[in-house]
């Protein structure tokens, strides 16, 4: 089966009816989904072992869920900060090198600067405990 084109434009104003649907949904709040019997009974019994109603414990777990989501998107971006700062002070750190060695070659320093061992973190991680 081919795979009709839509015609040009198309996708402006599917991204505002979209936009405008999550706009009405977001203002009433309320959400409707189906679940299978064997789940709806798994919330049912959950509900009733907590004390408290199946709708408030769906959307307890719904507001957990998003929060931890949005929590391992706010460390994955700051990780990502983190592992591009190193990135950079190893490409200054290996420019300050050449530098000394360059300049210990000129006779500007008294000895070489000392080599510099890399060490895997869980090298230095078992270290520590001993």
């Amino acid at each position: 089966m081919t795979e009709r084109k839509r015609p040009k434009g198309i996708e402006k104003q599917i991204k505002e009816l979209k936009a405008e649907a999550h706009s009405n949904v977001s203002e009433r709040g309320t959400v409707q989904f189906r679940l299978d019997p064997e789940n709806m009974s798994r919330l049912l019994k959950e509900a009733d072992r907590k004390g408290t109603g199946y709708g408030v414990l769906a959307r307890q777990w719904t507001l957990e869920r998003l929060s931890a989501d949005e929590s391992k998107d706010l460390l994955q971006d700051r990780l990502s900060s983190i592992e591009s700062s190193l990135k950079n002070l190893e490409s200054q750190n290996k420019t300050l090198l050449k530098y000394m060695e360059q300049m210990a070659q000129a006779g500007y320093l008294t000895s070489p600067p000392a080599p510099v061992v890399k060490e895997a973190p869980s090298d230095r991680q078992s270290k520590k405990g001993k």
